[in-house]
């Protein structure tokens, strides 16, 4: 890697550190400063409560971020999925392969939920509307897809081939191929047992279950990242 490459991931590894440093700052201040001005009969900060909530979607998925940079994302495997193999071994590709692919369909979920808030727009405070407290979302999903392919290999044909598989996915889920096709969410989730064995992370098992069941059910993948904000964002998290 060339040193401009690693000066812009050491300029992004910052910013990723400032951001989530900021939002947990701002997480913790939030209720520090209203419990403060209850005590003095100062005037609070409008929304607080749900601002702390929508914080705690953010903290979430900048953890997420983070643990995927470090390679720390939870598996029920001891040794790092996303890294560098010394020999080629199916299983771990397999692995790799789901996890891109998984994690690029809930970007997508998760991009066309935005768009859909951003299209009928609802404020969540004054001047600060539920859309853009989303975008966490499809840009988290983004970065970590983004790590799994980097870190995974140093091999060119090797990212290709994850690459060519997550096309074929696209190809699938855009011509509706299959889809009618009870058997194929059973091959899917024994290609997600053996990738969850080999080291896939816990979320990648159950957002592709998801993903599986949804898509064979005509639903949008839209609705597993609006299920995801229902209940980060639910009164009894930040709490």
């Amino acid at each position: 890697m060339n040193r401009a490459k690693v000066h812009l991931v050491e300029r992004l590894k910052w910013g990723e550190d400032i951001l989530a440093l900021t939002v947990f700052f701002t997480m913790v201040f939030i209720p520090a400063f209203e419990t403060f001005a209850r005590i003095v009969n100062f005037r609070g900060i409008p929304a607080s409560p749900v601002l702390v909530q929508h914080l705690t979607l953010w903290i979430g998925f900048l953890g997420a971020i983070l643990a995927a940079r470090q390679n720390k994302l939870i598996a029920l495997t001891t040794t790092p999925l996303f890294s560098i193999d010394e020999q080629f071994q199916f299983g771990r590709w397999l692995a790799k392969v789901v996890s891109f692919v998984v994690v690029l369909t809930l970007m997508w979920g998760s991009w066309v939920l935005v768009k859909i808030e951003f299209a009928f727009p609802v404020d969540i405070a004054p001047n600060i509307p539920r859309w853009f407290t989303q975008t966490v979302m499809p840009l988290s999903f983004g970065l970590i897809a983004v790590q799994i392919l980097i870190k995974s290999t140093n091999n060119n044909l090797y990212r290709a081939s994850i690459l060519m598989m997550a096309l074929l996915w696209v190809i699938i889920g855009l011509t509706g191929a299959f889809q009618d096709d009870y058997w194929l969410k059973w091959i899917g989730l024994g290609i997600l047992c053996i990738s969850v064995l080999y080291g896939a992370p816990i979320f990648v098992g159950l957002g592709g279950v998801a993903i599986l069941f949804f898509w064979g059910d005509f639903t949008p993948m839209s609705a597993i990242p609006a299920e995801m904000y229902r209940i980060v964002v639910s009164p009894t998290l930040p709490t």
